[in-house]
């Protein structure tokens, strides 16, 4: 299954009712602050405080999430990520969902 990019709209629907602080960091971040699309984007970055992030893989339970380091991609299984990992890959797990749609 590919990796389908998201945009702000999808992670207000994917994050609703997640009980932690979230926003939307990286380029997204940029092109909201100035109300305009500057440039197209392959990714979105959603962004939680390292200390929730058993309370996100929870919200994301049914989510094929992988860690990216070292340009890798290794499957997450919930262990507490400490530096220098901080990325993950998320999205919609085709065994549970059927599709790769998002939200």
């Amino acid at each position: 299954m590919e990796w389908k990019p998201l945009v702000p709209a999808d992670a207000a629907r994917l994050m609703r009712g997640y009980e932690g602080l979230w926003w939307v960091g990286g380029g997204w971040a940029f092109d909201l602050f100035l109300n305009r699309t500057t440039r197209a984007h392959d990714d979105l970055d959603v962004v939680v405080l390292r200390d929730d992030q058993e309370r996100m893989r929870q919200h994301l339970a049914d989510w094929d999430i992988q860690v990216a380091h070292g340009g890798g991609l290794t499957p997450w299984h919930g262990e507490r990520l400490e530096l220098p990992l901080h990325g993950l890959w998320a999205r919609p797990d085709r065994r549970r969902h059927g599709s790769s749609s998002c939200c």
